[in-house]
């Protein structure tokens, strides 16, 4: 049970991440809609006046905290797929040493 809800934890993360990256692409063409002098700089200049920018800076964290959240997600989905293996394998090893007859051959 506790797979299905760190999965669903995950899939809603994700989610997350690709609308903050969404939001910020917006943001960009915000930026180069109110500051039409950006097109004539090169890309790290660009980059560093979007850096600068309060409004993206906000985005991004919330999108660094997201992709985060996503990785230890992502661990806790993949130990826990782990664990499940692990004890179907020791359950079917002692249902195999109490009930001998339905043992594979």
């Amino acid at each position: 049970m506790l797979s299905v809800f760190a999965k669903e934890g995950l899939s809603d993360c994700r989610i997350e991440e690709l609308v903050l990256f969404e939001k910020t692409k917006q943001m960009q063409s915000v930026i180069f809609r109110e500051n039409p002098s950006l097109n004539s700089l090169n890309k790290h200049q660009i980059d560093r006046k979007f850096d600068e920018d309060n409004r993206i800076e906000g985005i991004r964290k919330k999108l660094s905290y997201q992709k985060q959240m996503s990785i230890f997600l992502d661990t806790r989905v993949e130990s826990y797929d782990k664990y499940i293996t692990a004890l179907s394998r020791e359950l079917s090893r002692r249902n195999n040493e109490f009930n001998p007859k339905y043992a594979p051959q």
